[in-house]
């Protein structure tokens, strides 16, 4: 039978901490968010999760763009729950990052 042995707590090393200090994210002058990309796998997670319309087409509008629009993502994207109006922001918001 084998055992194990767990490290002391003065023997575990722990981040240090700054007290006070938020990470304020980078945006873009009309407000977009710069640290967070939106990409295919991101947008089926969210139609999938349930997220509505209006959630969808904000997170479209202020995260970075980094998703595919070939024939097969599009497919893929209307199986999960893509409707119009989301691959219209989608279009657009390439054509206007």
């Amino acid at each position: 039978m084998q055992s194990f042995l767990l490290p002391l707590r003065s023997e575990i090393r722990q981040p240090r901490r700054q007290v006070g200090v938020v990470p304020v994210p980078q945006t873009t002058a009309q407000g977009r968010v710069l640290d967070r990309i939106l990409d295919n796998d991101s947008l089926i997670f969210l139609l999938k999760s349930g997220a509505g319309r209006d959630e969808v087409l904000r997170i479209i509008h202020t995260w970075t763009p980094a998703w595919d629009l070939s024939p097969d993502e599009i497919i893929k994207l209307r199986q999960a729950g893509a409707d119009d109006v989301v691959l219209a922001a989608l279009v657009s918001r390439m054509d206007n990052p």
